[in-house]
């Protein structure tokens, strides 16, 4: 019964409620002209973000559907529901506002259930409870999303799933697990390049029990290739100018005399601080691995985004959470198993 309340509460309630905070108690101002569906398909059509797909086409799926029902037409004509919206969007629709809503509850949901089940393996997981982690991870979700986007509460989804059939892979050995991986590690592409995070914890992970060793080093081949393959297929065909970055962001993000620089760089310093030390007190290997094969995308963050939009380092966060709470000498134990194997 404990576990029951656990789930409910930690896994559905706290998300509802946080996503609920953000879309009708407070506004996200930073987005503007992303809340009708023309302004929407102009945005996500041009761009670096011509090529992340599976967010965007979900996002249009969803508000089709719920639009076209009685209950919806009716919210969508009365002007007081528009209102507050106006000033982010002229053409505001509260309709496809309202679908925002709804898919960040239904990931962040299924996010937080990953997590909580993901984090309850008393084998793989080092100490009694993870759920102040769970909590703080929910409402950091939340936070940082002043930015508004299609395809941030997917990802997270799919990061935490991913790790999870990675994690099961690893103790079990059972090669369904390692298919989910790979699929998932696709899936999670088409949605955004964000999934590159998952092979740095794959990574990670056995670097920190075996060290460099080709063996391993061939087991990543096949999620390299599910991440680069549809990642370059979406680059080279879906966007009309083969954009593989935003314009560089650099000079605007490193300049001292912008309130927007200084807030920026103040959460990366927090984020390093948080995960080297708030986190990790034991120290953890894990997390210094997964912060080097994580390398890419963390110079990208400065080079092409905004470091204002604290979203972006949500990823890392989630990661070096997870490995933190890894039992390191269990994951050593699991190797020493399998008997005539150097690796899984």
């Amino acid at each position: 019964m404990n576990k029951f309340f656990r789930y409910f509460f930690i896994g559905i309630i706290l998300p509802l409620l946080v996503q609920y905070v953000v879309y009708f108690q407070f506004t996200p101002n930073y987005t503007q002209d992303l809340f009708s569906e023309k302004s929407f398909v102009n945005f996500y059509g041009k761009s670096v973000y011509q090529s992340r797909q599976l967010g965007k086409q979900m996002h249009l799926w969803v508000y089709h559907k719920i639009a076209a029902t009685k209950k919806m037409q009716t919210i969508k004509s009365n002007p007081y529901n528009s209102r507050r919206l106006l000033h982010l969007d002229a053409d505001a629709d509260p309709v496809f506002y309202l679908t925002y809503f709804f898919l960040a509850c239904v990931f962040t949901v299924l996010f937080s259930l990953v997590l909580l089940f993901l984090l309850d393996d008393k084998l793989l997981i080092a100490g009694t409870s993870n759920d102040v982690v769970i909590c703080l991870l929910v409402v950091l979700v939340g936070l940082t999303q002043f930015v508004v986007t299609p395809y941030d509460n997917p990802g997270y989804f799919f990061q935490a799933a991913g790790m999870l059939a990675f994690l099961n892979y690893y103790k079990t050995g059972k090669p369904v697990y390692y298919l989910l991986s790979l699929i998932i590690i696709a899936v999670a592409t088409i949605n955004r390049e964000t999934s590159l995070l998952i092979l740095s914890f794959m990574a990670a992970i056995y670097y920190s029990v075996y060290g460099i060793k080709a063996q391993w080093i061939k087991k990543m081949v096949l999620p390299v290739l599910c991440f680069v393959t549809p990642y370059l297929l979406l680059k080279l065909t879906t966007a009309k100018t083969a954009a593989f970055t935003d314009s560089s962001q650099l000079l605007l993000n490193l300049n001292l005399f912008n309130f927007y620089t200084l807030a920026g760089l103040a959460f990366a310093a927090f984020v390093f601080y948080f995960i080297l030390t708030t986190i990790n007190p034991q120290r953890s290997p894990l997390i210094k691995a997964f912060l080097v094969f994580s390398l890419p995308y963390i110079i990208i963050i400065p080079t092409v985004g905004m470091m204002v939009e604290y979203r972006l380092w949500m990823p890392i966060i989630i990661g070096s959470a997870v490995l933190s709470a890894l039992n390191l000498s269990y994951m050593k134990e699991c190797s020493r198993m399998k008997t005539g194997e150097t690796i899984m």
